[in-house]
């Protein structure tokens, strides 16, 4: 993949943001869990990826696993919401 032409903001600089080259297994992981139960989300500002799933089955694969994902293909960290009837992982 071509992402030399990708810009980032100030902030996006400041974390270390990185886009990855190349498609591999944990990517498309990654696009999987998003197409399948998630969402990309633009308001405003704010841009995000959001993900849903099961607040009791799901919260250590998301403490975990999709944790993991971000920071090894993005170097973000990812905010973990709970909610009483889901929880979402949320990357800004």
């Amino acid at each position: 993949m071509n992402v030399d032409d990708c810009s980032f903001s100030a902030k996006d600089k400041i974390k270390g943001v990185r886009i990855p080259k190349e498609l591999d297994t944990d990517l498309a992981e990654l696009v999987g869990i998003i197409i399948g139960d998630g969402h990309l989300r633009a308001k405003g500002y704010e841009h995000g990826v959001y993900i849903s799933g099961h607040s009791d089955d799901d919260i250590d694969y998301f403490q975990t696993r999709i944790r993991e994902l971000f920071f090894s293909l993005f170097s973000i960290k990812h905010v973990l919401i709970s909610k009483a009837t889901s929880h979402k992982s949320i990357l800004f």
